[in-house]
């Protein structure tokens, strides 16, 4: 039936007096056949494409031959951590401070305590300048980020600017939100954290917010595959472009979370630390 033309489906329902509903059944059953079959092998040629491996010609990246479109998933390379260690704070290239912008500013006024928040002392009108352009009241929050120059004593050599960024939430939100409004931290860590480097996240959680679920929302924002999708008009040509990508896999990012509750002290509490390493390692 599949490969039988259709004027000799005709032809032969004529000749033996066939009705003509039944000849018209044969026809759409045969073409309702031919459509799924297609569908399949198509499936089929996307599946194998989006997980086959990278070919190469002499020594060049070359697109496989199911398609002129190649779709890889890689496995991202950022490290989560969250017991408090000054030492990776100190080698942090960025720090990004998450807060409810009510709870930012009374942060931002205690100044005797940066150096034990950033370890470094950031110039105290250039944090209140950043916190003043971001609206407390919006939905999703905002964030504003500057560089700034990290000081050094005595002969130490110099350290490059400091990423410096302010996340500021929603003082206040609807009943049935997290009042520390989760889906907005996830996207305002993933927007300021850098895609190399190590990063010291601090979260103001307060006095009254678990720590499991804003670990949780803080992993959302690495998830554990990224997608890349380049397009080639001709298959069998080398791409430059994916040779880059390439090599921009081998780039790590170090991420350290560290929990601040409203005095602006570093909270140690180790089963809570736990709950938020394991919520993190979940999603």
């Amino acid at each position: 039936l599949l490969f039988y033309p259709s004027q000799s489906i005709a032809r032969s329902a004529t000749s033996n007096q066939t009705p003509p509903l039944l000849v018209n059944m044969a026809v759409t059953i045969r073409s309702m056949i031919m459509a799924i079959t297609m569908a399949i092998f198509t499936a089929r040629i996307h599946v194998i494409t989006g997980f086959s491996t990278a070919l190469r010609h002499q020594g060049k990246r070359i697109n496989p031959p199911f398609s002129t479109t190649v779709t890889r998933l890689f496995a991202a390379k950022t490290n989560i951590s969250f017991t408090p260690n000054p030492e990776i704070r100190d080698k942090a290239t960025s720090t990004v401070l998450v807060g409810r912008h009510a709870a930012l500013k009374s942060l931002i006024d205690q100044t005797d305590s940066y150096v034990s928040l950033f370890g470094f002392r950031p110039h105290p009108e250039v944090l209140s300048s950043m916190h003043s352009a971001l609206d407390g009241n919006a939905a999703a929050g905002g964030s504003s980020s500057s560089y700034v120059i990290v000081p050094t004593v005595g002969p130490a050599a110099p350290r490059p600017p400091h990423k410096l960024s302010i996340c500021a939430l929603k003082n206040s939100v609807t009943r049935n939100n997290h009042p520390l409004s989760l889906h907005a931290v996830t996207d305002l860590v993933r927007g300021a954290t850098p895609s190399k480097g190590v990063t010291h996240v601090m979260v103001l959680v307060e006095d009254y917010f678990g720590l499991g679920p804003v670990g949780a929302a803080v992993g959302r924002s690495f998830p554990l595959f990224n997608r890349k999708t380049t397009k080639k008009s001709r298959v069998g040509y080398a791409d430059k472009e994916s040779d880059n990508e390439a090599e921009n896999e081998d780039d790590e990012s170090l991420v350290h979370v560290t929990f601040l509750n409203s005095e602006g002290k570093v909270i140690k509490n180790q089963l809570e630390i736990a709950a938020a390493e394991a919520a993190a390692d979940g999603v």
